[in-house]
């Protein structure tokens, strides 16, 4: 189960400073619409979806971003796709959709368990169909969701995905979809990117390792950060390979070093961070007037500290002194 004040709170420690947070409905659901920098106008949101447009610096709407979480009851479906037409029929924007729509398009779809109903399926095409969408396609394993921890129970589908309609393919002709490897959640996360890096020059450049790099901390971090990054790609293939029990219990073990090998990183970025801002501190005393005048969230910062004084206590703390207590006081 997911609630809104949680998502609240990680929504302000991964940096965001707008956007809204729904709360799951049981161990389904529970969505958060985030943004930082900028200008977004939210039309309309549910527990199962997020309308908003995107406007340049004067407010004008570009296009609009719509995501989604299908219902994933099988006699609930026709509401998901009841609700894509509706919501793209009230747009006039170039427009993205995206989301877990809890449904495939076809069986080439889907690794493992039943086989899936056509009429199922023909009706997300349908949908599709019908709001002038088009995939806009993936890099990386084609399943975004698993479940089942042996080779006899494990299901692997797409369920998640972009959309876009013609007009938003014209505005991003370059557009690459990433397929993520998938970690602590039965959903690996997918990201979309406007940037076309061919014509920019961008080139892989060669990774050599150098044996003095161990001796500097700045060194090391960059040698982590190369070694996650390539046991995500080594975790990605096989994913979206065949699953068996040695590929599974190979991607387990990956999986755990990645997550060994990431807690290090954010345990050397806290103790950066934390002697920068002594530095910073002593350099400038304007820093900690700063620190001051724009104060951190105290909820978060004490969140998960026992409460030591009773409301009675707070109470009398509260109350004005009565003239025998001060003079108890003074004399």
């Amino acid at each position: 189960m997911i609630d809104s004040a949680v998502l609240e709170r990680i929504k302000r420690r991964c940096g965001y400073e707008n956007g809204i947070c729904v709360s799951s409905n049981g161990n389904s659901g529970g969505m958060g619409f985030w943004w930082h920098e900028v200008n977004v106008n939210v039309i309309s949101y549910s527990v199962h979806h997020f309308a908003a447009d995107i406007c340049d610096s004067l407010g004008e709407p570009k296009w609009r971003a719509i995501d989604f979480y299908g219902w994933p009851e099988t006699e609930n479906k026709y509401e998901t796709w009841d609700l894509m037409r509706n919501l793209k029929s009230e747009c006039n924007l170039p427009c993205v959709t995206f989301g877990d729509l809890n449904e495939i398009v076809s069986m080439t779809k889907k690794s493992g368990g039943a086989v899936r109903h056509e009429y199922l399926m023909d009706a997300f095409r349908e949908a599709i169909d019908d709001c002038g969408l088009r995939d806009l396609g993936f890099s990386g394993s084609i399943f975004t969701w698993q479940r089942g921890q042996t080779e006899d129970t494990v299901i692997r589908e797409r369920l998640d995905r972009f959309l876009g309609d013609v007009p938003r393919c014209e505005l991003w002709p370059n557009v690459k979809v990433q397929h993520i490897a998938r970690m602590d959640s039965d959903h690996a996360p997918i990201l979309l990117s406007t940037i076309n890096y061919y014509e920019r020059g961008r080139r892989k450049k060669l990774y050599r390792f150098e044996a003095m790099w161990i001796s500097k901390p700045d060194c090391n971090e960059a040698v982590r950060k190369k070694k996650i990054r390539s046991l995500e790609i080594e975790l990605q293939e096989g994913q979206g390979g065949h699953m068996d029990a040695a590929s599974l219990q190979k991607c387990e073990k990956i999986s755990g070093a990645i997550n060994k090998l990431r807690c290090q990183e954010e345990i050397y970025w806290y103790a950066r961070a934390r002697a920068n801002e002594l530095k910073d501190g002593d350099i400038n005393t304007t820093y900690f007037h700063r620190k001051s005048d724009n104060p951190v969230d105290f909820e978060a910062a004490l969140e998960g500290i026992d409460t030591m004084e009773t409301s009675e206590m707070n109470q009398q703390l509260a109350e004005e002194p009565s003239y025998e207590k001060i003079k108890l006081a003074l004399f």
